[in-house]
């Protein structure tokens, strides 16, 4: 015969144990706490009919709204304005640079200059340099306050189909089309290019070593066998 399991007797007058047995008011209070915060304590009363120890409560649980502290970016050990750096990315990876300043978003402002290795006013990433011992006086050039991070926004890319995109030549409307704006250089962009890049030429000749930094700056850089950088000085 299979025996059979007995449940112990509960003790008369012992309440029944629940784990998961919330107070109603605790209840309310969670379910309503995201609906209050950003209103005011008027408001607060009046949307969800608290009194003035609800309030209480939640002003001691709610944490304020503080916005995020801008985000500062580390500057590499010896990038200054006029230090010359060695570009390893890119579409002018390889070329000599020469930093201008750093902007707002850490990014850095160089130039070749354009005259000297083709390498016009760009910004770039300070992870992708290589930070060399050669340094220019750019303490005489003044770089325009206008060339900042908006300086280099390109026009949205806006596409149309339809019958507001490109037409064939009987003026149907093309559906599978796409119309792309192109970037064209603007007159304002070509002027501040000839005007940063005869500043900086100015502070080159006035360098010790003039003879050589200009060859130096239209160089690429490049490796051969057995060549290794972390053992090199730049």
């Amino acid at each position: 015969m299979a025996s059979r399991v007995v449940a112990p007797k509960r003790r008369r007058g012992a309440r029944k144990h629940n784990a998961l047995k919330v107070k109603s008011s605790n209840r309310f209070l969670l379910r309503k706490k995201a609906s209050i915060v950003g209103s005011t304590e008027k408001k607060r009363r009046s949307k969800v009919h608290l009194n003035d120890k609800e309030v209480a409560l939640l002003k001691k649980t709610l944490q304020p709204l503080i916005p995020p502290k801008p985000v500062v970016s580390k500057v590499k050990e010896g990038i200054e304005p006029g230090r010359v750096v060695i570009l390893l990315g890119g579409a002018h990876r390889g070329k000599h640079a020469v930093v201008l300043k750093v902007l707002e978003s850490g990014l850095l402002l160089v130039t070749g200059p354009h005259k000297v290795n083709g390498l016009p006013l760009r910004r770039v990433h300070q992870m992708f340099t290589i930070v060399t011992s050669t340094k220019i006086d750019l303490s005489k050039v003044n770089v325009p306050a206008e060339i900042n991070d908006a300086y280099f926004r390109k026009p949205v890319e806006r596409r149309t189909r339809g019958a507001r995109g490109a037409k064939s030549a009987e003026g149907e409307a093309n559906i599978f089309s796409k119309r792309r704006v192109e970037y064209q250089l603007t007159q304002s962009r070509k002027d501040d290019q000839i005007k940063v890049d005869k500043a900086v030429l100015e502070a080159i000749k006035q360098h010790p070593e003039k003879e050589f930094l200009v060859p130096y700056l239209a160089s690429h850089f490049y490796l051969k066998n057995k060549q290794y950088p972390h053992k090199m000085k730049f």
